[in-house]
This record gives structure tokens, sequence and C-alpha cells, in this order.
């Protein structure tokens, strides 16, 4: 968290534009003086008729990014701001219409206000999210009707090793909460950030990969 990256850098061009999962998303808690994904594009409407199963057979990459070029990558809490709102939005925060579905759309559209506001409130500092789309598919993260206590309790386990840095610790939990609720799609994300703290790019994208 804090750098600033070039993310029109040859490499992340390639992985997007290579990686074989029909749905893929690049997320990095780093300021970015460009987004990774050369054209834009907008995805369906949301009043699309049988629009999950729709954006679900549709290609896209996704980018969501911690700021934009000039900006800070602020911490808060232990770790990147960035990262501490998203995994907010994945806990269902991100959830706009309740349809315990989130979609990339919604959890852009909730993470770029949220560290907007603390970062204007907390340092009156500016850090402004960038999100770019390739394509009329989704990336979606379900949340299960019911999460069991056992499990929410595992996750929030794992939050806290992770924003303290115990990477062995937060993985267990996340793998806990895994284990007790298999639909809850948070956790499998976690334990890919958690591969990235560890540069561990191959176990990361297996688990971001939807």
């Amino acid at each position: 968290a804090g750098g600033k990256i070039d993310a029109r850098d040859e490499l992340v061009q390639r992985w997007l534009g290579l990686y074989p999962a029909r749905h893929a998303m690049f997320v990095a808690d780093a300021c970015y003086s460009g987004l990774a994904l050369s054209t834009r594009s907008t995805g369906l409407a949301p009043e699309t008729r049988d629009y999950l199963k729709e954006v679900l057979a549709r290609r896209t990459r996704v980018a969501l990014v911690a700021g934009a070029a000039g900006e800070e990558a602020n911490e808060w809490r232990g770790h990147g701001l960035f990262t501490w709102v998203l995994l907010e939005a994945l806990d269902g925060a991100a959830d706009a219409n309740k349809d315990r579905v989130v979609t990339s759309d919604e959890l852009a559209a909730y993470v770029k206000p949220q560290v907007a506001q603390v970062a204007r409130r907390e340092w009156n500092a500016s850090q402004h999210p960038q999100s770019a789309r390739q394509g009329e598919g989704e990336f979606v993260f379900v949340l299960p009707d019911r999460i069991p206590a056992a499990a929410q309790a595992a996750h929030a386990e794992g939050k806290t090793h992770f924003a303290a840095g115990r990477l062995d610790a937060a993985e267990a939990a996340f793998r806990q909460a895994v284990a007790t609720a298999p639909g809850w799609t948070a956790p499998l994300f976690n334990l890919g950030l958690v591969a990235l703290g560890r540069q561990d790019g191959k176990t990361a994208a297996a688990a971001f990969d939807v």
C-alpha cells in the first residue's frame, strides 16, 4: 500500500488480456497513473432480463485501484484504507439492492465514495479509487442467505489477523470460514489478498478466479 504503479505496465495488460478465466478482476491498494484496461465499456443494465445469467455468461475484465495519479494510498487501522473498505464491501455493505449478490459495479459504487470520504475526514487528503472494465459480463460475489455465526466469527478473526500482518493466522481463519460457509465468496477473496501479501500471484489468481 502507499505505492504508485503505472497500470499500463505491459505485464498487467498481458495478464488481463490472456488470463483464461471468463471473469478476471485486478485489484490493487496502490495509486495508478492509468488503469490497466486500454478501452472501457459499460456493463449490462441490472434491469436486463435474466441479468445474472447473462452477465455470468459474458466475458469481462475489471480493474479497481486505490487512487488516481498523484494521490497517496493511505494507511488506516493497520493496513490500506482501500483494502479496509473493500473488505467491508465484500462482507455485504456493497449489496445496494439487498439481493445477496455483490457485483463489481456495486463494489466500485461503494468503495469509491467511502474511501474518498474517510481520506478527507481523517487526513484532509484526496484519495479517489479508480475503476475500469472491458466486456459486458460481471464479476459476482455471492452472499449466503444465512451466514453461520461460526463462519462470521472466523472471518472477523481473519480480518483482524490480516490487519496485523499475521498472514498464517489470517489464512487459517479464512479457510475455517470457507469450510463453515462454502457459498460465501468474501473469505475466498480474502485468501487471495493473503496470497498477494506473500507475493504469491499464482495462488492469488486461483482465489480470485470466478
